[in-house]
């Protein structure tokens, strides 16, 4: 039986292509109840693990080449009048200004009472390049997105996956 591991005596000899992660979340610090950009201004950096993504008026850009998971959590309270809020990530390979809807997220509040609290979320993988653009934004029916100065209740986190 095979354990994948051949030769070598250190902590990683031997090791085929095993994964290392390393990610930056920025969490949302003020309540959102208006639809558009989301991040713009009322973000701050709640972990940085070996990987720095600068925003700049609620666009992040990437500063290496490589593989990416690019997610968005939120929570949402519910208002009265919500039924199907949603959040896209947006995604401007090549920086030029043209941005793509690349994941979406949607939930539906329906038959909820004011002040339900629901989490959407949107999440993409894919392989980018050093200098693209990444924003998120909010759109449907109107809720307000819970954020926090140091809880992650509505986060964006870009995980970059890297092969030792």
């Amino acid at each position: 039986m095979s354990s994948g591991i051949i030769g070598g005596t250190g902590p990683k000899s031997g090791v085929i292509g095993l994964p290392s992660t390393r990610f930056d979340e920025w969490i949302m610090t003020d309540n959102v109840s208006s639809t558009g950009l989301l991040g713009n201004g009322n973000v701050s950096n709640k972990t940085r693990h070996g990987l720095s993504v600068p925003v700049n008026s609620g666009v992040w850009t990437l500063p290496e080449d490589g593989m990416y998971r690019i997610e968005f959590m939120g929570n949402a309270i519910h208002n009265g009048n919500s039924r199907y809020p949603y959040v896209m990530i947006y995604i401007d390979a090549g920086a030029d200004g043209s941005f793509v809807n690349e994941a979406q997220g949607m939930f539906q509040f329906a038959s909820q009472g004011d002040n339900s609290y629901e989490q959407c979320s949107a999440h993409v993988s894919k392989n980018l390049s050093a200098g693209d653009k990444v924003k998120f934004e909010y759109a449907g029916s109107t809720v307000t997105w819970q954020g926090n100065a140091t809880i992650n209740f509505t986060y964006f986190r870009f995980t970059k996956l890297d092969v030792a």
